[in-house]
């Protein structure tokens, strides 16, 4: 018991380093590396100085607008007007509405320029207390940063970014909101959110953009939604997707489907699979995508090709097909996945042979600890360091796919599975909870390591030792030992 208590105190002390080290590399990303010009997206409001007073607040309301700007017929910037300024040197001073905008307006204005941060816009406004500040190009003005734009800059929600992806019609926009799904996966590290809350969020909006770019792309080619599913397999599958990661995917046709239709649905599906990859989802290098033949197949087709995975597949073929059986339909018609679902779950627990097989395969990543017991790191990038997912998380993800399809669990989310197998096999609340504790940690390192600039030897999930704390280090040693604990009884039920 004391032992457990100390581990929890160390677990939390590191969790409150690793959030620390999130809210740096999130306020540095979100401030430091965006500049003014990104935000400026149209021309601001403007007049000249001659303008009548009345004309510009004309002006200001039918824009919509709290300010405006006053710039001489030569493009130098003369001033502002805000609708703070409106009761004290307007109202309160009698002015009339027929004098020239010149005499009511601040001028001597602070200014920023388009390659300058929005941090540097931050600083301004605190020092200054203003509230505006004109963005200059080349002497020119491009546009006005408000209090305003920098809130709502950093106010990504999941609710506004499901807005965003939902008015998007174009890949273009999709590409936009793609990119502030990872700016808002980086702010809730920041807030300390990890593990899987974190990664549901990201998978959940991961979807919602695939589906929106399905629904935009199924047109072109006269697809009915209805008649087809697509599915998301692996991380997405399991709803755990990171910040970094590739894409999986499949495609259910109709058993109808004639070869030219089906050649059809194939260039939809590539031109989806670019569009992901366009939004910063890559193509997956083994070529696990709905536009290959062998992932985009007629629904007879798919039970059969899952029947012969279970009844009489090869080591090899389990090996490269087992992120499939985290298969989770996320667009069009979900129902055409159900006799998939029925059968693999069904097949699989009767089937000891392909449990056997999977659990032989998973025997080939080895828990990296010394038979001393300390870590056993690989150099990558030059460096000592541990393949995170490799090494990991994926070794815990196969352990939980293996007992779920032989103990007929159908969860597909890695935590759910571990919890739902380890009542199956009679263990109490503790056991699953260290399961759970040491897959969270790995995914939050694996997180750490995808946030930083350049990832180690171009792999996002490598983490050099060197950067890790001694309190990390205990705790990941304490992670692989759980694991070898997992590992070893896998193979006591599965490998003989």
């Amino acid at each position: 018991m004391i032992f457990k208590n100390r581990f929890r105190l160390v677990l939390q002390k590191s969790q409150e380093t690793l959030r620390q080290h999130f809210a740096a590399k999130a306020a540095e990303t979100q401030l430091q590396q965006n500049t003014l010009g990104s935000l400026c997206r149209r021309q601001p409001v403007s007049v000249t100085p001659e303008t009548p007073l009345r004309q510009a607040l004309e002006n200001m309301d039918e824009m919509r607008v709290g300010s405006i700007l006053v710039i001489e017929s030569s493009g130098r910037l003369a001033g502002i007007l805000t609708r703070y300024d409106l009761l004290k040197r307007v109202v309160l001073s009698e002015i009339d509405l027929s004098v020239p905008i010149s005499k009511v307006m601040t001028s001597n204005l602070k200014t920023l320029q388009a390659d300058d941060t929005v941090e540097a816009a931050a600083n301004l406004m605190m020092q200054a207390s203003i509230r505006h500040v004109p963005v200059l190009q080349n002497n020119q003005v491009v546009g006005l940063i408000s209090e305003r734009d920098l809130f709502t800059f950093q106010r990504f929600s999941v609710g506004n970014i499901g807005a965003e992806i939902r008015a998007a019609h174009t890949l273009d926009g999709l590409v936009v909101a793609a990119g502030h799904i990872r700016q808002y996966a980086r702010n809730l590290l920041s807030q300390g959110v990890t593990g899987h809350r974190l990664t549901g969020l990201v998978s959940y909006l991961n979807d919602a953009l695939t589906d929106q770019l399905i629904k935009i792309t199924a047109p072109k080619y006269n697809i009915d939604l209805n008649q087809v599913c697509w599915l998301a397999l692996g991380s997405e599958g399991r709803e755990e997707q990171t910040i970094a990661t590739d894409q999986d995917n499949a495609l259910i046709v109709p058993d109808e489907t004639s070869d030219d239709a089906m050649r059809q649905y194939l260039a939809f599906a590539r031109e989806v699979n670019e569009g992901l990859d366009a939004c910063g989802y890559p193509l997956c290098k083994g070529n696990v995508m709905a536009s290959n033949p062998d992932y985009c197949r007629r629904q007879r087709e798919w039970i059969k090709r899952c029947a012969d995975w279970i009844d009489a597949g090869s080591p090899q073929d389990l090996l490269e097909s087992s992120i499939f059986f985290d298969f989770r339909p996320i667009s069009g018609n979900a129902a055409l996945a159900e006799p998939m679902q029925k059968y693999v779950a069904d097949a699989a627990e009767k089937t000891p042979r392909f449990i056997a097989l999977l659990a032989t395969n998973a025997m080939k990543w080895k828990v990296p600890l010394t038979m001393f017991g300390g870590i056993d790191s690989e150099k990558i990038g030059g460096k000592p360091a541990i393949d995170v997912k490799l090494h990991g998380t994926a070794l815990i993800t196969d352990f939980a796919r293996i007992y779920a399809l032989a103990k007929g669990i159908t969860e597909r989310n890695t935590k759910t599975r571990l919890e739902a197998v380890a009542a199956a096999l009679g263990y109490d609340e503790a056991r699953a909870a260290d399961w759970v504790t040491t897959f969270e940690f790995l995914q939050t390192l694996r997180l750490k390591a995808q946030m930083d600039d350049d990832a180690l030897g171009g792999n996002p999930n490598a983490v050099a030792l060197s950067t890790l704390s001694k309190v990390d280090k205990v705790i990941l040693k304490a992670a692989f030992n759980v694991m070898q604990t997992m590992q070893h009884r896998l193979r006591l039920d599965y490998v003989r």
